[in-house]
């Protein structure tokens, strides 16, 4: 069975899902956000569509590209492929584990040049909606789950000069099944795609927890052994602190955040994070603080009416302040997680978020006839 009719294989060589954060070499950069070990991937790559997975020869390098495609992009918006809608039926025939015979490849292509060689990690921010990934023509591991973070670790597989990466992205494979969303269907590459230039030894994940009464505590993970690292808090105003005893609350009226500057090993991990408290009243309110609250939200999807999947930062921060505008105070990110800088402007501009996982299966109760029927 090819791979991507296989759901026993989640993923190969993916590296564990981590919290999102982006390192940085100096504690300047850190706080200004300014990208020092961060190389976008982002532009024009060589683009190869085919019909069908057979067409796929047996060595990824003997592919011709005769077109280019911009990344981030859904290929539907560029003429490849239907664009359509669908809610409750699958856009193929019910018959798990495959989708289509004839399932649309799209193949992408591109060159990048490496001074020096430490720890080099490859991520994908979001795929649709399966794909395998070559390095150097040689094959690196593959990744499901459209709207999921997907990291390899490539050092072994570049060198200084000029290095290639394929990245074959299937329309549809068995995962397909579970992401059966009512929404427009888009594939490709639509989120951004980067390497991160790390020491060999760093931190691989981290828990940051915001307790009104014992205050930040940090929880990092290894790629190996424990490190050394120290951290430093900033106050709301962005000032230094020592301490914190008696936290400015966090919440959509007033959305106060304290600035986490992790240090280890010579990079930099800057993250905000806010205090607040979440409860229920006897008679059954959502208390935030301690004062109850009403939701008044709306569904949010990550799309453009132009681009499809593809939403940059200026695009979130319109819809965001869109919502405040209207009194809006809540929003839903229907039905899968959203682009992670979203969750993030929402801490900063001030909005509940009910976050979903990317698991929908509909079309099944519609294929047995078991969908409830208005009366």
């Amino acid at each position: 069975m090819e791979k991507y009719n296989n759901l026993t294989i989640v993923s190969e060589n993916r590296q564990p899902q981590r919290a999102y954060y982006i390192p940085y070499a100096s504690r300047t950069n850190a706080l200004r956000q300014i990208p020092d070990q961060y190389i976008p991937l982002n532009g024009t790559w060589q683009f190869c569509w085919l019909e069908c997975p057979l067409d796929l020869p047996e060595d990824i390098s003997a592919l011709n590209y005769p077109d280019t495609l911009p990344v981030p992009s859904c290929w539907e918006c560029y003429g490849y492929g239907q664009i359509h809608y669908t809610n409750i039926n699958y856009p193929f025939q019910y018959d798990p584990p495959y989708t289509l015979s004839m399932n649309p490849v799209g193949v992408y292509h591109r060159r990048f040049t490496l001074e020096q060689v430490r720890r080099l990690y490859l991520v994908f921010e979001g795929v649709s909606s399966y794909f395998e990934l070559y390095i150097n023509d040689q094959y690196v591991g593959l990744s499901r789950g459209s709207h999921l973070q997907a990291e390899f670790d490539i050092t072994r597989l570049v060198h200084p000069g000029e290095n290639t990466i394929t990245a074959v992205v299937y329309t549809y494979n068995v995962e397909s099944y579970l992401e059966d969303q009512d929404f427009f269907r888009y594939h490709g590459i639509f989120r951004d795609v980067y390497l991160l230039d790390r020491p060999f030894c760093h931190i691989q994940d981290l828990q940051i927890t915001a307790d009104v009464h014992n205050g930040i505590t940090v929880e990092p993970t290894f790629t190996d052994e424990p490190l050394p690292y120290t951290i430093t808090l900033f106050d709301p105003a962005d000032r230094e602190i020592n301490t914190i005893t008696d936290p400015i609350l966090w919440n959509a009226e007033k959305p106060n955040l304290y600035g986490v500057l992790i240090h280890c090993n010579g990079e930099y991990i800057y993250k905000k994070v806010g205090f607040r408290t979440i409860s229920t009243s006897p008679d059954g309110e959502l208390l935030i603080n301690g004062t109850a609250v009403k939701l008044k939200g709306v569904n949010r999807h990550d799309s453009h009416p132009r681009y499809g999947y593809v939403t940059s930062p200026e695009d979130m921060r319109r819809d965001l302040l869109m919502m405040k505008a209207h009194n809006i105070n809540c929003v839903r990110t229907s039905h899968y997680p959203n682009h992670p800088l979203f969750v993030e402007l929402c801490d900063q501009y001030g909005l509940y978020v009910i976050d979903e996982c990317d698991q929908e299966t509909h079309g099944v109760e519609h294929a047995f006839g078991l969908c409830s029927q208005a009366s």
